[in-house]
């Protein structure tokens, strides 16, 4: 059965796309009538590809069926690996396995479900939130056909309430909606609901959170502040990406390493085949190998957080879970066995 939100949505979109056509009729070019649809979130048809949202399914290492979307970057991982970013899912599964307590999981831009696939098994409530509205409805499905503990949320997180656009990937011939963002980086934005993580973890979560996974392409600072009082509360392990510019600065210019982070020891995947590590011409060579035969699970280490590395996923660990930060070092080292 539909909720309210879902119908009033639905026919809010009709009423909306009705009136910018409207509007459109008296536009005296078609790159005029263009700009007015871009402005409101309409991409002219020229742009659409015609299997934009099409899905399919396929079995992944879980052996779950999973709904994905056609020719997307992360369904081509998922054929080739089993499971997208599968080295980041088994670090973290092993991280998992030395936590004492896991109540609570918050899975911030969950996509279509790859990792609540693991935090389902991992933790008794996980809570996936997801702000864009067709990916929402593939995630909530892929909760229900696999039977996950966890519950999808069409909503965004940030430090305030209220509406913003999201920017999103996909459809224009980059297959990626993972690459979708309240960061402006394309020209396709939609109007998506946004809150505090604060407000929405004291409204719908009466667990402990022991764990969140961040993964906001470019917007993990305001998504921190908005859950500073959560983290705070509870001291839960993070894990975020690290790997633009925006984010860097978001954190150095206020300083939340320092504030709401304090206290927080930081740990970073790095692939075996950076530049820094293999130099010259020999190292070229040398990181082509490591890059082609590395297998699952050993094509990343875990290494102390440096500033000036990009990172797919920083872990960050709170003074209670000091005691994990050996075990997870050695389990996951530079050089292996």
């Amino acid at each position: 059965m539909f909720s309210h939100s879902y119908w009033h949505r639905r026919i809010s979109y009709r009423i909306k796309r009705f009136l910018v056509n409207l509007v459109c009729v008296f536009g005296p070019s078609p790159k005029y009538r263009d700009s007015i649809r871009c402005r409101f979130g309409f991409v002219p048809h020229y742009r659409l590809k015609k299997d934009l949202y099409k899905t399919h399914l396929c079995k992944t290492s879980f052996g779950d069926d999973l709904e994905v979307f056609k020719d997307d970057h992360m369904t081509k991982r998922i054929f080739i690996d089993g499971l997208f970013a599968l080295d980041e899912l088994i670090i973290l599964d092993s991280l998992f396995a030395l936590m004492p307590s896991r109540k609570a999981a918050l899975d911030v831009g969950g996509n279509i479900g790859n990792h609540c696939a693991l935090f389902s098994r991992r933790f008794q409530e996980t809570h996936s939130i997801e702000p864009h509205f067709e990916v929402f409805q593939v995630l909530s499905r892929n909760i229900e056909r696999n039977g996950w503990m966890a519950k999808a949320w069409n909503v965004g997180f940030s430090d305030k309430d209220g509406t913003m656009k999201l920017f999103i990937y996909g459809g224009n011939g980059d297959g990626n909606f993972g690459g979708t963002s309240f960061i402006n980086r394309t020209d396709r934005g939609v109007d998506a609901a946004v809150t505090r993580g604060d407000a929405f973890v004291h409204k719908n979560i009466s667990a402990p959170v022991d764990f969140m996974k961040i993964d906001v392409e470019s917007y993990e600072g305001p998504v921190i502040t908005g859950l500073a009082e959560t983290i705070k509360t509870f001291q839960p392990i993070i894990s975020m990406e690290w790997n633009n510019q925006t984010t860097v600065n978001y954190f150095l210019e206020n300083n939340l390493f320092a504030t709401v982070l304090g206290g927080y020891h930081r740990l970073a995947m790095y692939p075996r085949w950076l530049h820094s590590l293999w130099p010259g011409i020999f190292g070229t060579v040398r990181r082509g190998i490591n890059k082609a035969c590395a297998k699952p699970g050993h094509r990343y280490y875990l290494s102390e957080f440096d500033l000036n590395k990009e990172s797919d996923a920083v872990i960050l660990i709170p003074p209670k879970h000091e005691t994990l930060i050996a075990p997870l070092k050695a389990a996951f080292p530079f050089v292996t066995k």
